[in-house]
């Protein structure tokens, strides 16, 4: 066995224990949007709730209030005003980043964030196009390098219920509260305070995608990019990716010192196989 064999071996099991480990993100598109706009620059697009596909998230939010005495009547304007600030906040000037993660079932076994064929199909071209890969420290540490304070970027697992219903606190108001203070900064505050609620919950027909989440919440410069050259780890092909493209896959994998694969699935088992190159 030569230096090289060695040295890719020993890359094959390094790059193994990483995608199967708690500190790897996968991040699943089309394989255009792959080249063209994430390998291609180095960074990646930051979305708004609104251009979410959760109803959820992108339909404007009605909110309950409460107060001691007849505050509720004085400050009538205030309240429409505050829904107005939180919805603007919220879904049309805060950004998110998602991701999947790898996950533990009741059996012991993991299911890994990168082998999600719903996912490949719905998100990855219908496994022609690629599952981006990540560290989730260094993306935490991109992102402190551009965010002002801590207390407007979050980093989460999203949390999947059943019910039909937010929580109470997070959708209600408290009158005597936003008495004493202006509208945006009430409405800043109580998304930070529930920003569980508005930006870490959904649906639990969603939960087989065992999102993680990058919030920021609205900055006086809106952050619609973020650097992640030291953050990516690998770049993976989908089982259909024609080995036309490996290439420049492997192109991208070298410019990004990160590993290049493909998913190939046989008899129902998938395997991370290396691209071949052109010779």
């Amino acid at each position: 066995m030569n230096e090289n064999s060695i040295t890719n071996e020993s890359d094959n099991e390094k790059f193994a224990n990483f995608v199967n480990g708690s500190d790897a993100l996968f991040h699943y598109t089309r394989f255009t949007t792959a080249i063209e706009s994430i390998l291609a620059t180095g960074k990646m697009r930051l979305s708004s709730l609104q251009n979410t596909n959760d109803p959820q998230e992108y339909k404007f939010l009605f909110f309950n209030s409460h107060a001691m005495g007849n505050v509720l009547d004085r400050i009538e304007e205030k309240i429409n005003c505050t829904h107005t600030q939180i919805d603007r906040i919220r879904r049309l000037e805060s950004r998110i980043l998602c991701f999947c993660q790898n996950d533990s079932v009741s059996n012991g076994k993991k299911l890994f964030g990168y082998t999600k064929s719903r996912m490949w199909a719905q998100y990855g071209d219908n496994h022609k196009g690629i599952c981006l890969v990540f560290s989730k420290i260094k993306l935490k540490e991109a992102f402190k390098k551009i965010i002002s304070t801590e207390n407007d970027c979050f980093f989460d697992s999203v949390n999947y219920q059943a019910e039909y219903r937010m929580n109470w606190d997070a959708k209600s108001f408290d009158g005597n509260q936003l008495d004493s203070m202006d509208p945006e900064t009430y409405a800043l505050s109580h998304l930070r305070k529930h920003y569980k609620s508005f930006f870490f919950t959904k649906n639990i027909d969603y939960k087989d995608e065992n999102e993680y989440r990058v919030l920021v919440l609205a900055q006086k410069t809106i952050v619609d990019f973020i650097d992640i050259n030291d953050a990516i780890k690998g770049i993976i092909v989908g089982d259909k990716c024609h080995e036309v493209y490996n290439d420049i896959i492997n192109m991208y994998a070298k410019k990004h010192n990160c590993q290049a694969r493909q998913l190939y699935w046989s008899n129902w088992v998938p395997y991370l196989l290396m691209l071949k190159e052109k010779t």
